[in-house]
């Protein structure tokens, strides 16, 4: 169990610093619909929305909440 919790700790992480869901999956070698369902089941444990969507001029982009020090309990 305790595995899980880290390699969603990891999506999270990737996606913070590549800005996009997408970006990150590349990055980890691993699906986009996986990278999302590990943020959502961090946000489930935390019951934190951890991301929001920026919508730029030519693009959108994910930008951090400001709940993420919820993440500590884990």
């Amino acid at each position: 169990m305790k595995n899980s919790y880290l390699v969603q700790l990891r999506s999270f992480l990737d996606v913070y610093r590549a800005g996009s869901i997408s970006k990150a999956a590349n990055r980890l070698g691993i699906s986009q619909p996986a990278v999302s369902s590990h943020v959502h089941s961090l946000e489930s444990l935390t019951g934190c929305v951890l991301f929001t969507v920026v919508h730029m001029e030519l693009h959108r982009q994910l930008k951090l909440m400001n709940s993420p020090s919820k993440l500590a309990i884990i």
